[in-house]
């Protein structure tokens, strides 16, 4: 499948699970920040966010966001961090707010194009409660929508209140308990989004 404005398109074929990881390169990032809804209204908003793609020497501010985000212990290793970089390089979402590193979203199409995955998206924590989740969330949701996304999934963690907090209010749906999802006792919720 070739999607106007994008380069050719790699799959994986594995019907097993609609979030295995796949190859499909996608308009740039900053042509699609000027498509991007605006912040909900009582949303902190200097008027200078930026939504780009990843360059080699963001790398190490990556790792550290991620860290930030999640923690040493759910946080990617350079190893995975590296990967995907590599491998979804154009599927990643930056978001810099007045200069800064604040957030980043990994959104992908899974092995059905009509599913994607929210591989990860996180937001520094001083960043966190000003619109930049919801804003992240609104980029991954129409980067895969305009790549023929109908249905989101995610996993995240239950005890993460803020975070499914902002999936539910943008209209995802919860899912069921994900018992070892990342290993034993690393459990996770999962939730699903059915876009119009």
């Amino acid at each position: 499948m070739r999607l106007p404005g994008a380069s050719p398109a790699w799959k994986a074929e594995d019907t097993t699970n609609s979030c295995a990881l796949v190859l499909l390169y996608v308009e740039s990032a900053q042509t699609l920040a000027r498509r991007i809804e605006p912040l909900p209204s009582g949303m902190p908003n200097s008027g200078q966010d930026q939504f780009r793609s990843p360059r080699e020497k963001d790398l190490a501010d990556l790792y550290r966001l991620d860290h930030e985000a999640f923690g040493e212990t759910d946080g990617y290793t350079h190893l995975v961090l590296r990967q995907l970089f590599d491998a979804h390089r154009r599927d990643f979402l930056l978001l810099k707010r007045d200069g800064v590193l604040c957030g980043y979203a990994l959104p992908v199409l899974g092995a059905r194009e009509d599913h994607a995955c929210l591989l990860a998206l996180a937001v520094l924590p001083e960043f966190q409660g000003q619109g930049c989740g919801r804003s992240l969330l609104n980029a991954a949701v129409q980067q895969v929508r305009e790549a023929g996304a109908r249905r989101m999934e995610l996993a995240v963690r239950e005890e993460n209140h803020a975070a499914r907090g902002l999936y539910k209010k943008y209209g995802f749906r919860d899912g069921e308990l994900l018992t070892d999802y990342y290993g034993p006792g690393n459990h996770r919720f999962s939730m699903s989004y059915t876009m119009d």
